[in-house]
């Protein structure tokens, strides 16, 4: 099979089919089946209800229009859109793959749509993430400064270029992206997107864009930020650290989870396409199924990272907190909680 024309999970799908011919499973197969088959869908529906619920808490009254809800409200809209093209494709593909077929390969342009769509919103997340700390990196460094430097105005300009970036950089796809139909007779029996001879280069390249270059720059700006805050701790004021303190915990906690989800990933795709390790299988099911256990793991920490930030805004933002227990309570018992609350503190 030419691996540089076919893409990975037509490849996997392929060999799908022999899996059929034999009554016992390994446990390395049973592993990947529930993780394919169940944890995949499990993270479509439950990382898209989170990151709608993320845009509706970030445009409740708790928060104004600013930088914040700006980045973090697009960043979800992305997330979203990677876990409704890829993952949705990959989990599709192991469930029922007509639907697949009638819903996203149903013609050539439809293949191409959804590749485009798919690498888009991949690449624009990880420049969100990246002007997200760029931003709180000038602020905690230059804080007088970076009010006037980061403004909504210039933030605004800066996400208008990383999604006209994002997108021209994903146009070539146009060209090189078919659909490919294997019949048997009159009969099909398989549809899929295949790249014409760019599998290798598209591997180095989407590795870079989505996670190499955006994990060192995320990682650079987090060590300006930690470094700032260590030795500047006592010369700042407690209602200026106060402040920028949640923004600042919410930052960390979902650059530092991006770096951890993301990279093995790349990592193995990187490997697998430079033949680090042999994708030959003839003759050793073994083989096959512990290789292919190792990737489904690895892309589902990859796609855990679009589905997470929702849960990851509510353990470091108060503000969060405040605005979904706003939007899911009744107001009047939002408000006896909080009286209760304010009575216990004074008290104390």
């Amino acid at each position: 099979m030419n691996a540089t024309t076919v893409d990975f999970v037509t490849h996997a799908l392929e060999l799908s089919g022999e899996e059929g011919k034999e009554t016992s499973f390994s446990m390395a197969r049973e592993a990947k089946d529930f993780v394919s088959r169940g944890l995949y869908g499990v993270l479509v529906v439950a990382g898209t209800l989170g990151n709608m619920l993320t845009v509706l808490v970030l445009h409740s009254k708790e928060f104004a229009a600013g930088n914040y809800r700006l980045l973090l409200s697009t960043l979800a809209v992305a997330d979203t859109g990677v876990l409704l093209t890829e993952l949705l494709k990959v989990w599709l593909a192991k469930v029922n793959y007509s639907l697949l077929v009638k819903l996203l390969l149903s013609s050539s342009k439809s293949c191409i749509i959804l590749y485009m769509v798919s690498f888009f919103m991949k690449h624009l997340a990880a420049c969100i993430l990246m002007l997200f700390t760029l931003e709180r990196a000038i602020c905690i460094t230059m804080p007088l400064r970076g009010k006037q430097l980061c403004t909504g105005r210039r933030i605004r300009i800066a996400l208008a270029v990383a999604v006209v970036w994002a997108f021209t950089v994903n146009s070539y796809l146009m060209f090189y992206v078919k659909r490919v139909i294997k019949r048997s007779g009159s009969k099909i029996v398989k549809v899929s997107c295949v790249y014409a001879d760019i599998w290798d280069v598209m591997e180095i390249v989407d590795a870079c864009l989505s996670s190499f270059v955006p994990s060192s720059v995320i990682f650079i700006g987090n060590c300006i930020v930690i470094g700032r805050l260590v030795l500047s701790q006592r010369g700042l004021q407690v209602s200026q650290s106060r402040k920028s303190s949640s923004t600042t915990a919410t930052l960390l906690m979902v650059s530092f989870t991006y770096l951890l989800l993301t990279l093995p990933r790349s990592v193995y795709h990187i490997g697998r396409a430079h033949g680090l390790w042999s994708v030959d299988f003839t003759g050793d099911r073994a083989k096959y199924d512990n290789f292919y256990l190792t990737y489904t793991c690895v892309t589902f920490f990859y796609y855990i990272n679009n589905a997470i930030n929702f849960w990851l805004y509510c353990l470091s933002g108060s503000k969060f907190r405040r605005g979904l227990k706003a939007m899911i309570l009744p107001s009047a018992l939002v408000k006896k909680k909080d009286t209760s609350v304010v009575t216990v503190s004074s008290l104390v």
